[in-house]
Formats: C-alpha cells, structure tokens, sequence
C-alpha cells in the first residue's frame, strides 16, 4: 500500500451504506491505495458483516450517547449526541489508524453532511472530498441556504409554502418555500442538525471534490450552476445501476418475484416508505381501503409492526383472491424493474427515486422529511414522471385519485420515464459522463502532491515526508535552482508574496520555491492546489507555549520579529536537505531588512518584494532625510500642513499622513525599528518589485529607481492575476443585487478585514446614507452591525435603499456599472482595485500606509477625497457623497486615464510586463549575480 485516504461516513439512514458502496469502488480502481473507514460501531457491525475489500478496514468511532443512556424519543436525538463529540472522535480516530497502518493521511473521502472535515483536511493539508449521497437538488438548496433566506425574508406573510417561487434556488426554474428542506427557511434554524447542514453549505465550495450519487443528464440546469462553484462537481451514479452487474440478484425469501410473475404488465403498484418512515395508522388505513375498493394488484413493503393498524382482515382478503401481497421486505431494485409494476408508492427517499427512475416506473409520492418534499417537487414538476398524493396525505379521496391518474397517464410521461431511465443507464456506460467523473474522483483520491507538498509518506510512520522530496528532487532531477520565499506573516502580506511566488513558479518551472511563513498563515493560503514546485514550511510565531496576550499594540508582531531571523536560517538549511539543492536567491518581504545579510554571506541575490505603494515605499527609503527635515519644523508645524520637498519625487506631503514611526509615533518600537533598517538597507537589494504600475507615480519611480538597484513596478496584481483567477464566489448575491442599481449611483463600502471604524462612525456613516438616499453595499463584519442604528438595517432591506453583507467579492463589485464610489480605508490593496475599476474613493484612513495613500488619492491623483476631519460625522460623509457622486468631467477623465494606464501595463509588452520578465531573470539567475553588488 502507498497511499492512506480516512473515509467518515454519517452514521444514520442509508448514509453510511452509500458512502461503503462509492468506498468499495474506489478501492477496486485504487488497489494501492488503503482506506481506513471510520464509523459508529452498531452501524459497522451491520455493514462488515460479510468480508470484503482487502484495502477497506473499518474503525469504530464514538457514537456520544453516554454510558447506560437511554434516548428519550427526541428528534434528531441521536444525530445530536453524535455531533457533539463527531470531530474530536474523527480526528482521534485518523491518529490511531496512521499508527495502525503505518501511513500518513492523504486524502479525506467524507460525507458531505460533516462540514467540519473541511478544517481537519486544511489542517493536514490533504485534498477534502465532500460526498453528497443525494440529488442536485436538495445539495443547491443548502449550498444557497444564505441566498435563499435573503430572499424569502422579502417575501414573509406574502408567500404561503405552497406558493410557487421562481429563481429562488439559481439553476431551478422554481419551487416551493413548503418543498425546501427543513432547516433552511423553516422549522428550528437553530438546531445542531440545521447547523450543520448549513455550514456544509458554507464551506462545500473549499472542497477539491464533490461527488454525487446521480447522473448529470437528470440535472443539467443545477449541475451547470454548481460546476460553476464547486470544485470537481462529479456525478457518478446511479449507484444502483453501477453496482447491478457485480452484485448478485438479493434472495428474495417472501417470493415476492414469482408473485410478480403472475400479473399482467404494469398493472401492479409496488409501496414502500423506506426503513424509517413509517404511515401514521390513520394514512395507512385510508391507503389500505383504497387498493381494496379499486381492485388495485399490490405489493407492499412494510415492517411486522405495522400489520396489526390494517383493516380488519385486509391481508387475508387481498392475499385470499390474488390482489395483493404484504412483506416485510422485498429486493426492491428486481421489483422495480419487473414488467408488472406500474407505479412506485414512495415516500420520495432519493435511493428510492433513483431506483424508479433507472426502471423508467412512475411514481406517487407521498414526502416527510429532509430531501423528501424537493424530490418530490421534481419528480412532479420538473421531470414530470409522477404525481404528489394531493394535501400531502393518503386519504381514500386523494389515493384513489393518484392511482387512476397515474395507471391512466399519457403517452408523453411514459416516453418521459423512458428517456430519464435510457440516460440513467448510458451514464454508467464505459466512457459516458458518469464512468468519465469517477476516473477523475480517483485522480484525486491518488494524488501526490496537494499545495506543492507530497501527501504520502514512507512506509513506516517514523519515516519523514523530507526523504519523498529527497528523490523527487535529486533521483527526477526536476529543478536545477531553489529560491527560498520569506514572508511577513500578518494582515495582506502573506497573499500578496505568495500571488507573486506563483506567477514566479509559473514562469521559472526548474526552479523550486521554499515557502517559509507561519503555520497558521500556510493552513489558510495553502488551502487550494498550488504549483507543483512549491514548497510549504512552518516557521514559529515565536508565541511561547501558554503564552497570554496583554493586549499591548503590535504584541504578536513584536514576538515573532523576536525570532524571524534565526527561524529562516535555521529553515535554509532545512530546505537545502530536503532538496538536495542549495539557496539560489531569497524572495522575501522587504520588512525583513537582516536578509541583506544573510543573502550576502551566502552570496547570491535578495530580491526584497514591497506590497504597497512608491509613496509609502519612499517614506521609509528616506526616513533619516525627512527627520532630519522635520526636526528644523517641529513647533512651527503641525500635523496637518503641507510641506514642500519633504520627499525626493513628491511634490508636497502632510506630517500627518506619514507612516507611523517616521517622525510621529513610537519610534523605537520593534516595528518602527525594523521599518527603519529597511529603509537603510534596501539599495542593497539586487532587485525591489512592488505592487504597482510605473504610470501611476511616475517622478516616486524616477527618483527610487536611482536610489535602489532594480526597482520593478510589476502590478497591479488584481489584474495580472485576473485573467488566471475564477471568479469569487458571490455567496450573499451581491452582483445580483447591484444588477438592479442605477449606474453609477451605489457606494460601495467596505474597511478590509482587519479595520472598522468605531461605533459612534458607523452610526453617523449610517445616517448619512439614509439622509442621503444613497444606495450603497457595506461590506462589514457581522458583529459590528449590532452598532448600526436602530431599525437601520429593517428599513434599508424594506426599502431597498442598501444591501449589507459579512463578505462581497471585492474586485467583481468595483468594477460593476453600478458602483459611484468606493468608501474605504484606503489600503494598498483596495486602492490598487478601485483605480483598475476606475471608481473614486473617498477615505477614511487608520494607520500604517493609509494616510499617505489616502493624500495621493485626493491631492496628487485627483480620484476621491479624504474624509473632512479624518472621522465619519454626518455632515461630513454627506457631503463627501454629494462631491464624488457628482464628479466633474476632468475627475472621471483623470479615473479613466489612470484605469487605462493600468491596464495597459499588465498587457503583453507593457511596463508592468516587461519589469516582471527582468525579475525572472533575477530569481533565475539569468541576470548574473556577485558579491560587488552588496
């Protein structure tokens, strides 16, 4: 065996039985490959019964109920005590079975249902898989739970749940609140079932693949959509049919088969409700009457209990004169697809659905729970191949009524089964879509490389993943160089230089790139593929064991520039053995200034990549110039005059939006220290890349470019990355909202992730949008909205003047026709995409470079304006609106000027372009490197 995937199933209803069914054919497909299944020990019991797949081993895992508990007939009691201790039991158990089999983890195949398995897989760092053991349309109704809520809440004491509503789920023509699974608009939200499902909607989209047990030509509008948003959306079933050739036909011990025999053709109707649900006496009776006064031929599944709530002497009437036949169990897939059955009574369970449909006989439906009333929905209205019992009880009326329609039905829903149960089948043919979808699923589960790290392991645990990469790197000969990435571990920093390592790994496929940042950074940036030469590795964040925040400003940075230096040494010589390659260059963020030294005892190149912008980048190069400067005007100056020259390439500047830790500040702080030896040290960079285009301050780069060698405008990057890039999920449907919008009139707010403005701003911010009549989308974090106004955020949703969300995908929203301006902290990040948008900010700065991005929006650029006062007050912000909403032509020419210049230069030959192929040559060494460069 050479590869271990942990497999976690649910363990309730045919949950665990379909997830040993897909098991045991990625086993037969992945002989190598062991999998360690992970489920309660009752459950296990029933499916190991009979031996089977040598490379299949079965651990048991905790079900919660406590010892000598006794269930006191709670719904979903069971489910709930299993969920309180689900995840510490998985991760437990995947611990044990590593030892056990002496392999390490690579892959997690897990039922969908188990939202959490995301963050174990993250964890790990191995591909997730997320199967869902139903249909497409009950898996787009929980991974749209957020959209459909936003919608319906417009729509309370005016929609019943037996209203039809179109467009409510995207890829569904329409459906009814009534038919949406229980949890996502009614029934308790709250409940740790509902919790679960709805974060299994949540996080679905971080999975590396989604299977599903149905057949893409059943679904093709909602398998588009979720092919769109989902990673490896894979429909590889019918189950049922895939598995018929090598499962031999169930003994049929109550002879339910030659009974069949007996009958004409499609004249039977076959009625089971699954293993769980069963009729209440009063249905069951009306059901039992109506075969009986119809002379309907029947055969029924039903549990022995059950028997004694049947009409007096009913099984032995209808068994007496050949009608009927009641048994405790039948081989229900050789019933279906006998001749003499006519209609499937079903409660619409989608194992039972799919088993109609792969035997072309239509169905009455009669739904519970769960996934119940959707499929029914669409088995009703959307594929037309049977009927809903009408009021959604068997009652004589509507039984009898459901049985003429459905043993009378037209020519077109016969050929409509017909062609559902002909697709059904070709599916599972070599080659067609379902056979094509799980030869992808098993490349997954086979995978050797997941976010440039090998996920297998020696043989023996003890053996380190380092020896893998030893052969690979020094037997394959893949790379002929290795530069070594360090990374400043907070706020944007680590997104950007591993943005920039990518498009360098792209470029420079011989050579490897050693990624170096903290453990918790890595789990979130490496949680989708990557390339193939990238190399993840943990540094310490220099936080001690048991270690309790005081809350002071900058502690955390503070502790881990404490020990940066000697953790990317100590991590040079780690990554040399495992690759058996020595450091060719350093690609670090420009704050670690001691890498000028550490690249010069090694003697090769330090690229030093700064993440923001010229101005602020000039600040630092010249902080010894501007204090000496200041120093002459302290007194005579304050913080909000202009001052003339204070930096070599820019005009005229503000004390007060200088960077912290200039002239302002605390100017001894470990961060202001290690900004200020930067600044000293960086003109003996080999090269300085920063994010940013050379038009957009052409004298700041005129001048840094004679200061510093190799000064290389290579952004902006949400453009070179554009193209390469899917598109965000828009998981609050903000794109749809602003399609509604006027154009240019919305104000798009958003503070980054890190900042919010204080309560008493955000409630003056509030105002003015309403005094104003503003529409706007505010992007804010969900606890900060309890500051808002009261009844601001009921009045905004009633009258349709805003939108606020928890998250909106950023670079999609500023570059809608809708957005007027921008209303933002103004981090580098943000302005880069407003300008690329070539939509006006108005600012609202915090700290760091925000002030000085802030002055160059409004003072050298001319494309928004700062915030009067520096805070949000009423009269402010409503001014502010009314003066960039109604820019002038000049100011909406000079945004288009600098949206075009932007563009431009990340085409093919422009500026951006062409400083990126230099740096190339850089890390390549295509540009010669030695010591004299120091």
């Amino acid at each position: 065996m050479d590869r271990h995937v942990a497999v976690f199933a649910f363990p309730f209803a045919s949950h665990p039985a379909l997830m040993l069914t897909l098991v045991r054919r990625l086993a037969s497909a992945a002989p190598s490959v062991v999998f360690s299944f992970f489920n309660t020990k009752s459950s296990n019991q029933a499916l190991f019964a009979k031996p089977g797949c040598d490379n299949i081993k079965p651990y048991d895992v905790s079900d919660g109920k406590p010892e000598d508990y006794v269930l006191v007939g709670n719904p979903d009691e069971g489910i709930n005590l299993f969920l309180a201790v689900a995840e510490e039991e998985f991760r437990r158990g995947v611990r044990v079975a590593e030892m056990d089999i002496g392999l390490r983890v690579s892959c997690l195949v897990v039922d969908a249902f188990l939202g959490f398995s995301g963050d174990i897989a993250q964890d790990m760092n191995i591909p997730w898989v997320g199967f869902w053991p139903s249909g497409t349309c009950s898996l787009a109704a929980h991974f749209y739970t957020d959209l459909i809520r936003e919608k319906t809440a417009q729509l309370i004491g005016s929609a019943g749940p037996d209203k039809e509503i179109v467009d409510l789920i995207p890829g569904l023509k329409s459906v009814r609140l009534g038919d949406l699974p229980s949890g996502i608009v009614s029934g308790n939200l709250e409940s740790p079932f509902a919790t679960m499902l709805h974060k299994m909607g949540r996080s679905l989209a971080k999975a590396t693949a989604v299977p599903i047990n149905s057949f893409q030509e059943l679904d093709p509008d909602l398998t588009k959509n979720l092919s769109s948003k989902l990673n490896n959306f894979l429909n590889i079933g019918p189950f049922n049919l895939i598995s018929k050739e090598n499962t031999p036909n169930k003994i049929d011990e109550f002879s339910c088969i030659s009974w069949l025999d007996n009958h004409k053709t499609r004249a039977v109707a076959y009625i089971c409700f699954g293993t769980f649900f069963k009729l209440p006496p009063q249905e069951l009776v009306a059901l039992a009457e109506t075969l009986e006064e119809t002379n309907t031929p029947f055969l029924w599944s039903l549990s022995k209990d059950s028997y004694n709530h049947f009409p007096k002497g009913f099984m032995e009437r209808t068994s007496a004169n050949g009608t009927g036949k009641v048994v405790p169990w039948a081989p229900q897939d050789q019933v279906l697809n006998h001749d003499a059955i006519g209609v499937l009574v079903t409660h619409g369970g989608y194992n039972s659905m799919m088993e109609s449909i792969g035997a072309g006989v239509p169905m009455i439906c009669r739904p519970h729970i769960g996934d119940h009333h959707i499929n029914t929905w669409m088995i009703e209205r959307v594929w037309g191949i049977g009927l809903r019992i009408q009021g959604g009880i068997f009652t004589k009326h509507a039984t009898r009524c459901a049985l003429e329609r459905v043993f009378s039905l037209p020519k077109s829903v016969d050929e409509k089964n017909k062609t559902l149960k002909d697709l059904a089948h070709k599916a599972v043919a070599p080659n067609a879509s379902s056979d094509q979808n799980f030869e992808t699923l098993v490349e997954v589960i086979n995978v050797k490389r997941f976010n440039g790290v090998m996920v297998e392991e020696d043989e023996e645990l003890q053996g380190s993943m380092r020896l893998f990469l030893v052969k690979l790197y020094q037997s394959e000969c893949l790379s002929k160089s290795l530069s070594k990435v360090f990374t400043f571990p907070f706020a944007s920093h680590p997104p950007l230089l591993l943005t920039l390592t990518r498009r360098l790994a792209s470029a420079a496929p011989n050579v490897v790139f050693s990624f170096f940042n903290i453990e918790k950074s890595n789990n979130v940036l490496f949680s989708n593929l990557g390339c193939n030469n990238i190399l993840r590795y943990d540094v310490s964040d220099g936080i001690p064991e048991g270690y309790v925040f005081k809350g002071t400003p900058q502690e955390d940075v503070n502790l881990f520039l404490a020990v940066a230096e000697a953790e990317f040494r100590k991590g040079v010589r780690v990554a040399e053995t495992d690759t058996g390659l020595k450091i060719s260059c350093l690609v670090v963020d420009a704050f670690f200034w001691f890498c000028g030294d550490m690249a010069e005892e090694m003697n090769i190149p330090w690229v030093a990549f700064w993440t923001a912008g010229a101005c602020s980048l000039a600040a630092h190069v010249y902080t010894d110039l501007i204090r000496e400067k200041s120093a002459q005007l302290i007194g005579s100056l304050g913080p909000n005059e202009e001052i003339v020259d204070l930096i070599p390439g820019l005009k005229a500047i503000r004390l007060g939006d200088l960077p912290s830790g200039i002239v302002l500040g605390n100017l001894e702080s470990p961060f202001s220290t290690m900004l200020h030896n930067m600044g000293r040290t960086l003109h003996r960079a080999t090269a300085v890349p920063l994010n940013s285009f050379q038009e957009l301050d052409p004298d700041l780069t005129e001048n840094l470019s004679l200061k510093l060698n190799k000064f290389l405008n290579i952004g902006p990057f949400n453009l070179t990355s554009k193209e390469k890039t899917p598109l965000q999920f828009d998981e609050f449907s903000c794109i749809s909202w602003l399609d509604n919008q006027k154009t240019r009139k919305v104000a798009y707010i958003c503070f980054g992730t890190i900042f919010t403005p204080p309560p008493n701003e955000l409630v003056e911010l509030a105002n003015a949008l309403e005094e104003t009549e503003t529409p706007f989308l505010w992007s804010i974090k969900k606890d900060a909205t309890k500051h808002f106004p009261k009844g601001f955020l009921d009045k905004i949703t009633t009258n349709g003047l805003g939108k606020v969300v928890a998250w909106a995908p950023q670079d999609q929203v500023l570059n809608h026709d809708a957005i007027g301006v921008f209303v933002t902290h103004c981090g580098w990040n943000s302005v880069l995409e407003s300008v690329g948008a070539g939509v006006p900010m108005i600012c609202r700065p915090f700290l760091g470079d925000q002030h000085i991005n802030s002055w160059m929006v409004e003072r050298v650029w001319g494309i928004g304006s700062i915030i009067e006062g520096g805070s949000f007050t009423k009269r402010a912000t409503c001014c502010a609106l009314e003066q960039v909403l109604s820019l002038s032509k000049i100011r909406h020419e000079r945004i288009q000027a600098l949206k075009d210049l932007a563009h431009n230069a990340v085409e093919p030959n422009g500026s951006s372009h062409q400083n990126f192929k230099t740096l190339v040559e850089v890390v390549t060494g295509a540009t010669r490197h030695t010591k004299s460069s120091f």
